[in-house]
């Protein structure tokens, strides 16, 4: 069994209830900073010229943008 496979077995098992308190409150905040950091960093000035250095409107896939008004746009992760 791979670990991604093993891990995801795991997380399953958790719940609120099983968890500490603490990590709890940890992982809650976690969440929060993330959604709070991609909606602020949406509207930086420089963005768009991010997205056209990094040539996303031709590659393949697409994301979903948080904050953009259900704007997608098209992204590749390169190696």
């Amino acid at each position: 069994m791979s670990f991604a496979k093993k891990l995801s077995e795991k997380a399953l098992t958790l719940s609120v209830d099983t968890v500490p308190a603490e990590a709890v409150h940890i992982a809650r905040r976690a969440i929060i900073d993330t959604i709070g950091v991609a909606l602020a960093g949406r509207s930086a000035s420089y963005l768009g010229a991010l997205e056209s250095v990094l040539d996303v409107a031709s590659a393949p896939g697409e994301a979903t943008l948080w904050g953009a008004e259900a704007e997608k746009l098209r992204f590749c992760m390169r190696r």
